[in-house]
């Protein structure tokens, strides 16, 4: 055998044994993958079940909102899912309830599905929807939090990462609103309308076609503005005043800039301060993830131990 036989025979092992490698992880790393998801799941039912127990909802109410939104989410979003891939499940039965065998799920359905079939709970038990609703935006959005960072973690995604990064910065929005009072249905549509401009932001090539997941991100933050005029009671006409007065004051604060000593300091002292703000806002937003996580384990603990 000459060298360069040989040569070739190792690298040829090398590649059987990559192959092999990458074949006996891919399951491994798909299940590790399922069980990281169903923990995210479970810290964000933790944080619906604290968030309803604050609010004095029963036990009873939460549970069985929770156990009928998720039997709509995964109905909906596979039936979505059947009909926007025909070319994949060749409206195959089969394909459809065979989940495990033949993947697929539209999280906008399970979205859509979760709110119809909680929402109809929720009025025969004489609940206010648009309020538990509001309990559940936070929770959903940690839960999807946590999914995009066991995305990244797991495959690598660097999508994931600025996923992670921008429902990470719209928890903590929707935690910094709680502290005052909204109108019911404050929180949900609030949600609907930052998720669905991340969703834009981050997936701009949507633009360049035209199907069924392109309509669904633009309607999302549509959707989520127009619920939020009616459930506000408030008219987009003196929104559009009320910016065009933030926008003028903000021209005049720029003048006063360019034309003031003591305003031009206070302005260059921001800006050589950005560096620490910036790091002062990551150290809070770290905080409160880890906070939410502490608390959901806490609830956990609890939980276990009442059974026991």
């Amino acid at each position: 055998m000459t060298e360069l036989q040989f040569c070739q025979l190792r690298v040829k092992e090398y590649i059987m044994k990559s192959m092999l490698a990458n074949y006996l992880g891919t399951p491994l790393t798909s299940w590790l993958a399922i069980a990281l998801y169903i923990l995210a799941g479970f810290f964000a039912l933790f944080l619906f079940f604290r968030a309803g127990r604050h609010e004095l909802v029963d036990d009873e109410v939460l549970f069985d909102t929770t156990l009928i939104g998720a039997i709509g989410a995964l109905f909906v979003g596979r039936v979505i899912d059947f009909f926007t891939r025909s070319d994949f499940y060749k409206f195959s039965i089969k394909k459809l309830v065979f989940f495990n065998a033949f993947s697929g799920f539209d999280w906008y359905g399970a979205l859509l599905g979760t709110a119809i079939l909680a929402g109809v709970y929720l009025k025969r038990k004489k609940q206010k929807v648009l309020f538990i609703f509001d309990l559940a935006s936070a929770p959903i959005v940690f839960g999807a939090m946590l999914a995009s960072l066991v995305n990244y973690l797991l495959f690598g995604k660097l999508i994931a990462t600025l996923y992670f990064a921008g429902l990470l910065v719209i928890f903590w929005i929707l935690k910094r609103f709680a502290k005052t009072k909204k109108f019911d249905g404050f929180f949900a549509t609030l949600s609907l309308i930052l998720t669905g401009f991340l969703n834009l932001a981050l997936y701009p090539h949507l633009f360049l076609q035209f199907d069924y997941q392109r309509v669904a991100t633009i309607i999302t933050p549509v959707l989520g503005l127009l619920l939020f005029y009616k459930f506000s009671k408030r008219t987009p006409r003196a929104d559009l005043k009320n910016l065009s007065a933030a926008i003028l004051l903000s021209l005049f604060k720029t003048k006063r800039v360019l034309f003031s000593t003591s305003e031009a300091n206070l302005v260059a002292r921001s800006i050589l301060l950005s560096p620490y703000y910036l790091v002062k806002l990551l150290l809070h937003l770290v905080k409160l993830l880890g906070r939410e996580i502490y608390i959901s384990m806490i609830d956990l603990k609890n939980i276990v131990r009442l059974k026991k």
